[in-house]
């Protein structure tokens, strides 16, 4: 649940919680590119409540989406052990022998 709502908060923070850095890079670049667009839209000379609306909107949107499929991913268990935070000076998780 931490890493959805994180996600929730600012795109792609719970993805670098998980320890998917390139998943986590290619959100932020992306929502980074589509935060530029809708300032673009509001501070336009032709400026008009309704293009904040559609701003505000497409933003919650982008970010209701992310925490979807951020809270999709942890909830399998897709975790990167070696680059997850909170792991730092812990030994290495080693897997339970298989019994034959």
């Amino acid at each position: 649940m931490k890493p959805t709502l994180m996600s929730l908060g600012l795109p792609c923070l719970g993805d670098f919680y998980l320890g998917h850095r390139l998943i986590a890079s290619s959100e932020l670049f992306g929502m980074l590119f589509g935060w530029m667009v809708l300032i673009g839209l509001v501070v336009d000379k032709d400026f008009q409540l309704a293009s904040v609306g559609i701003a505000l909107a497409i933003l919650l949107l982008g970010h209701v989406m992310d925490a979807a499929l951020t809270h999709h991913v942890a909830s399998k268990g897709l975790i990167s052990v070696r680059n997850a935070w909170g792991r730092k000076g812990q030994p290495p998780i080693t897997p339970e022998p298989i019994a034959s």
